[in-house]
């Protein structure tokens, strides 16, 4: 069987290319080869006609929805923090990641569609991460996997990354919804949100990286030359760095405890003002500090995911969106899965918690129900370890 994947594969941030190799990982235990499918238009024509294409609608958007004028600014500023912030070094050791690990296929728009129609891919699966963000003013078709035959479309755990959808997308969504063949979604909001469009409300399931065990991570970066750090640290992963005042308690507890706070976004430079250390790490290197740091802070979603993997003691801070853009769902669902809502962090309590264990029997039993799913979709049989 051969399976295309459709999915944030290809760009500079850990979470998006880890989930990328732990469902490519998970397929190939089912004897399933899979390719990830990239849209890049050779021809100049085509590209040209897709550009007045995109302007179109973008401009009918930005004249006609106030929401939208809104939006669009901000996605642009969301864009820039999640896909900035690290050194050239650690890009290039992304790219070296994407190329060793994740093959792929790049199609102009119209091949993919001739090939989606033919025999050579079986099935095609859209997620997970942030695929299905509702906000830009012009929506991907390829990524609700409309260039295939509806029989071939299955979506394991995208996600919206809002609260909800805005007006201008609502029909797009609704229409591309009702043509899958499979849907799970990543969190519960988005369950929610499909449900009030569409009368039936999908099954939530984990990210692909949680479909890997502790140790089956552990084994995998294990296999690479890590250089890890001599003394006892803090990670600090934030995208946004949080207040000057919570940061110079970060500081003032790390030091007390004897321990050095470590940073992998050049970005956070208030942390490195006050003495944080920057640390260039490719995907491995980053499954490596995790497992290995004393404490975790951290306003990433996949920074929470391998916190709780790794059975860590972190924090988890909200991002600093607007209503438009708030992204507390997601954090929210995993939390809860996880029976560690307490790890989100309040104004006013301790920035270091301890916190009660991990039930790690519900994170087991979601982990199967997730194998589950996509031994379904796929007409697989289930391997249980």
């Amino acid at each position: 069987m051969r399976v295309g994947i459709v999915t944030y594969f290809d760009i500079a941030n850990y979470g998006s290319v880890l989930q990328a190799y732990a469902l490519k990982t998970v397929l190939e235990e089912y004897g399933v080869h899979s390719d990830f499918v990239r849209i890049h238009e050779r021809k100049a024509v085509n590209k040209y006609l897709h550009k007045i294409y995109v302007g179109a609608i973008t401009a009918t958007k930005l004249l006609t929805s106030p929401t939208a004028r809104k939006n669009h600014f901000e996605i642009r500023n969301l864009k820039k923090t999640t896909q900035s912030g690290i050194s050239e070094e650690t890009k290039n050791s992304f790219s070296s990641f994407v190329e060793n690990n994740l093959p792929s296929i790049t199609l102009g728009r119209l091949e993919l569609v001739k090939l989606a129609h033919t025999s050579q891919y079986d099935y095609f699966i859209c997620g997970s991460d942030q695929i299905w963000s509702p906000l830009s003013l012009h929506l991907s078709s390829y990524k609700f996997l409309e260039f295939a035959p509806e029989s071939k479309r299955i979506a394991y755990a995208p996600s919206f990354g809002v609260e909800s959808i805005p007006e201008y997308n609502v029909r797009h969504i609704k229409k591309a919804l009702r043509k899958m063949s499979y849907i799970s979604v990543r969190e519960t909001q988005g369950a929610v949100m499909i449900e009030e469009l569409t009368g039936e409300k999908p099954p939530v399931m984990l990210d692909p990286t949680m479909l890997l065990t502790d140790e089956k991570w552990r084994r995998e970066y294990g296999k690479h030359q890590t250089k890890g750090y001599k003394k006892p640290y803090v990670l600090a992963y934030f995208f946004e760095e949080p207040s000057e005042e919570i940061i110079q308690e970060i500081m003032n507890c790390a030091s007390a405890d004897g321990l050095d706070v470590l940073v992998l976004m050049q970005t956070n430079e208030m942390l490195l003002r006050k003495g944080a250390v920057y640390v260039s790490a490719d995907p491995w290197e980053f499954l490596c500090l995790i497992d290995h740091a004393e404490y975790i802070l951290t306003n990433s979603f996949h920074g929470a995911v391998f916190s709780v993997l790794f059975n860590k003691k972190f924090t988890v801070f909200n991002r600093r969106h607007s209503d438009n853009v708030k992204q507390t769902s997601r954090i929210a669902t995993l939390l809860s899965t996880a029976g560690l809502s307490e790890c989100i962090y309040r104004e006013g309590e301790p920035i270091y918690k301890d916190r009660k264990p991990i039930e790690l029997e519900k994170i087991e039993k979601k982990r199967q129900e997730s194998l589950q799913y996509i031994s379904e979709a796929l007409n697989l049989e289930i391997r249980n370890e």
